[in-house]
């Protein structure tokens, strides 16, 4: 389809007569039919990888905003076993908070679902330390105790490794004995 119209040259002082083509709607269908269509799939694929674009926007914010929006945090797994309330051990985690925000900025912030999850869970090594404990070993965070265990573990290694020789030359003497044995009795049946 040709359509005319009146066109000033910037070189001209008067209007000239120039024609002038339209695309044929055949055309523009096609490519608002192509546009709809990548439209389309950037938004499958925008919701097939929610997830990761959504966390890449979290590292590029933490990355560049730090401390920008506080982390909420809630508690995972409690166990009472360590004769704790939840109530006492969420004042707890409270009064940890203030150690991380000195400057009056909200950095954690508890809250029922929040992302952050908060184990508090009895395992074998806190019941060693309990049966530690209960024997008398003073467990501390500090030089002195860590030495004193320290003496007292290398004191029950040789004891440990000394009997451990001892019994692997009794059953290396033994296993001689044995042998020993045996070929005396084949020896004997051997002559009737």
């Amino acid at each position: 389809m040709v359509m005319h119209w009146f066109r000033k040259s910037a070189s001209e002082s008067s209007y000239r007569f120039e024609p002038c083509t339209l695309r044929p709607r055949k055309i523009i269908m096609k490519n608002f039919i192509k546009n709809i269509l990548l439209l389309g799939i950037i938004g499958i694929l925008f919701y097939l990888f929610r997830f990761e674009v959504g966390d890449s926007f979290n590292i590029i914010k933490n990355r560049y905003f730090p401390c920008s929006s506080p982390i909420f945090y809630s508690i995972g797994i409690f166990d009472e076993q360590f004769g704790i309330t939840k109530e006492d051990f969420i004042k707890a985690l409270k009064e940890a908070e203030l150690i991380w925000e000195p400057v009056d900025k909200e950095l954690f912030v508890y809250k029922e679902d929040g992302e952050l999850k908060i184990n508090l869970i009895y395992d074998s090594r806190q019941k060693a330390t309990d049966i530690l404990r209960k024997m008398g070993f003073n467990l501390e965070d500090n030089k002195a105790s860590y030495d004193s265990l320290k003496r007292k573990y290398d004191i029950l290694e040789a004891e440990y490794f000394k009997e451990k020789s001892l019994l692997e030359s009794r059953v290396f003497n033994l296993q001689n004995r044995q042998n020993k044995y045996q070929q005396d009795v084949f020896y004997w049946n051997a002559r009737g």
